[in-house]
């Protein structure tokens, strides 16, 4: 997949041209932003394909709305979205992957999870390591097909 000509490096808009001292950084924003989005939809479109969504290492701070969308006609089996900084699971992540048996949360930056996770009826090992709970998160006892759950790291003192 092929970026849009507006990121192209050898053009510049006409902000940088006029001098002011913001338009690179912003250009270098545009950029990145740009390189991301199409990481995440050529993973989306893997996905469609092998059932396992690898959203790994986008830098991401929140599984975008557009994932939902590009996958809904998907029923994943796995979703790793480890090395992000993510701080939460919206409820509705549970609802549109409902089927997920695999799920890598882990290297982000979340201390809890929605209890609307126990829905996950298929799910059968989780990873939440290095991230910054304080307790077991209750799923892990709720939810009726779990038999791994990786949570080294963390700051977990007791169960």
């Amino acid at each position: 997949m092929r970026p849009p000509a507006e990121y192209d490096n050898s053009r510049l808009p006409a902000e940088a041209e006029e001098g002011d001292p913001r338009a690179p950084a912003m250009m270098i924003c545009a950029r990145l932003a740009g390189r991301a989005i199409i990481r995440v939809v050529g993973r989306c479109e893997d996905a469609q394909e092998n059932r396992e969504l690898d959203l790994s290492e986008c830098q991401l701070m929140q599984v975008p709305d557009a994932v939902y969308h590009l996958m809904r006609h998907t029923e994943l089996k796995s979703c790793d979205l480890s090395g992000n900084v993510i701080t939460k699971i919206p409820p509705k992540f549970t609802v549109k992957f409902s089927l997920i048996t695999d799920l890598n949360l882990s290297n982000n930056q979340m201390g809890r999870l929605p209890d609307e996770m126990c829905t996950l009826a298929c799910l059968q090992r989780l990873d939440i390591s290095h991230n910054t709970f304080v307790a077991l998160p209750p799923i892990a006892f709720q939810c009726p097909s779990l038999h791994t759950l990786l949570a080294h790291h963390n700051q977990i003192i007791g169960t």
